[in-house]
């Protein structure tokens, strides 16, 4: 059987392969950039709406009405 003898193999060495230096790349500084402050931003308080309360609302009691009992 034909063995391949990988010592003869051409490897490619990652040390000769050009790598991207990202420290010389141009970043966006977000620092410079501007930002929405919401604390100044107008928020409706809902504390100060008028919330309806059912507490008050006049519900039918079925207890009183009067129910027609058919008998045929």
């Amino acid at each position: 059987v034909i063995v391949v003898d990988l010592t003869d193999v051409i490897v490619v060495y990652l040390t000769d392969v050009i790598v991207v230096d990202l420290t010389d790349v141009i970043v966006v500084d977000l620092t410079d950039v501007i930002v929405v402050d919401l604390t100044d931003v107008i928020v409706v308080d809902l504390t100060d709406v008028i919330v309806v309360d059912l507490t008050d609302v006049i519900a039918v009691d079925l207890t009183d009405v009067i129910v027609v009992v058919s008998q045929m």
